[in-house]
């Protein structure tokens, strides 16, 4: 019998264990161009990325040639051990979607292990966010379970005891919450908010920060950064956030005479 055509949509994904986000972003935009000019075989250009291209040691780089229809090369490095983390991520990216002062509290929960959730409606933005938190951390090592995106089958992962940095759905927050343990953070991604799973816990709104206090603690008892450090890097951040070279302009200030510096503070003793 004559069947008619029947167009079937199709989606290529690309899976593999290390976060060569860029790579594999190139490849498969270039496979797609490459689709639709005549020329080398499809197949032959996918064998050769995924079986006979090799990884690339830390510290050295591999250059993937495509057809002149396909677009550039794809480029695949790994930095040295002794290099900072790769990124493959735009690191602003998540100082666009959280304030630095967010950002700073979620890379303490991660340090002192804690339970952290991040969810959205977009899962892209996920991926993104949890890449760069788990660089951040570097030279350390992320201790706790990292999921970048978590099934909606797994969700009851989320009451799990252990330390964790988990990304879900904006539409399975209810469950996971009522299943959680206390001061669980979740992370709206979408609202720019950090808050606790607690019923006496306020969320933190994305315009400031929520310093921690005795009397005032809505991601839990945590203990209190060093005011000068914690300050002084926020000012860095925000600095760096704004395009300006924050250590050539604390170098021009460590050497100001001292007329043009501003005079000091005296407190007054009380009697």
């Amino acid at each position: 019998p004559f069947l008619p055509d029947v167009r079937v949509q199709k989606a290529l994904a690309v899976v593999g264990t290390q976060p060569l986000w860029g790579a594999f972003h190139s490849f498969l935009c270039s496979l797609c161009r490459s689709a639709f000019t005549p020329g080398k075989a499809k197949e032959r250009i996918v064998v050769n990325f995924m079986s006979e291209t090799p990884l690339p040691p830390p510290g050295f780089t591999v250059s993937f040639a495509l057809p002149a229809s396909a677009g550039p090369s794809v480029i695949v490095r790994r930095p040295a051990p002794n290099q900072l983390p790769m990124l493959d991520v735009p690191v602003r990216r998540i100082f666009d979607l959280l304030r630095p002062e967010n950002v700073v509290l979620l890379v303490e929960a991660l340090l002192l292990e804690r339970r952290v959730i991040l969810h959205s409606r977009c899962l892209a933005s996920l991926s993104a966010v949890g890449e760069v938190l788990v660089g951040l951390v570097w030279p350390l090592r992320l201790a706790a379970v990292y999921v970048p995106l978590l099934p909606n089958a797994l969700v009851d992962f989320c009451g799990a005891p252990m330390p964790f940095l988990l990304g879900i759905e904006s539409n399975m927050v209810p469950r996971a919450e009522s299943m959680c343990e206390p001061h669980t953070i979740f992370a709206d991604i979408d609202q720019g908010t950090l808050r606790a799973s607690h019923e006496t816990c306020t969320a933190i709104p994305v315009d400031a920060a929520a310093p921690w206090r005795p009397d005032n603690h809505p991601l839990g008892p945590r203990p209190m950064p060093p005011e000068r450090p914690h300050t002084k890097l926020l000012r860095r951040i925000s600095l760096a956030l704004q395009g300006r070279d924050f250590q050539a302009m604390e170098k021009n200030t460590r050497f100001l005479p001292m007329s043009r510096r501003s005079p000091p503070t005296t407190h007054a003793r009380a009697p």
